[in-house]
């Protein structure tokens, strides 16, 4: 059972840097994939400049009556030294849960993550908590969510990475 429904490229570039961005103000971004908690699979791709974010992610969950493959678009990306919180809207993907109800992975619905970037040749963590909420979190709130409730975990996988930066242009 499910629905699917049309799929977008995750790979997409993002919004191109405009003029305002010489002279050096900074911008932000960050990236990754792991392999988390419940059997979820995520990949993000968000940069935030001064006209706003840009970037997409993936999340794939193994549910037991069938897998959710989902496609979001960012809505926020706030970054605070080594750590980022992704804030992204489901845009298309295939929802396993029946239709007729609310269900997590409804479009429409955002999900938040938070990730620590603890550099080279450390392992990367993210925070135990997927957040989905149906009434989304302004951006500027988004560090008000109970984020070490949570608790962190280690990337496992040898291919998961987590990636945060503030970038200053020249």
């Amino acid at each position: 059972m499910g629905y699917v429904l049309q799929d977008v490229a995750l790979n997409a570039p993002a919004k191109p840097m405009k003029s305002e961005f010489k002279g050096g103000v900074p911008y932000v971004h960050a990236h990754g994939r792991f392999h988390g908690f419940g059997g979820v699979y995520l990949e993000f791709k968000s940069t935030t400049r001064i006209n706003g974010p840009g970037g997409a992610a993936r999340l794939i969950q193994q549910l037991p009556f069938g897998e959710a493959n989902m496609i979001l678009e960012t809505v926020c990306l706030s970054v605070d030294g080594n750590e980022a919180i992704y804030a992204g809207t489901f845009v298309s993907g295939f929802n396993p849960f029946p239709p007729g109800g609310p269900t997590p992975f409804d479009l429409g619905n955002t999900l938040y993550i938070k990730v620590v970037d603890n550099g080279a040749g450390q392992v990367d963590q993210y925070y135990n908590g997927l957040v989905i909420a149906i009434d989304p979190v302004l951006c500027e709130d988004l560090e008000a969510l109970p984020w070490e409730e949570y608790g962190l975990s280690d990337v496992n996988e040898a291919a998961d990475q987590i990636k945060v930066k503030t970038l200053i242009p020249e």
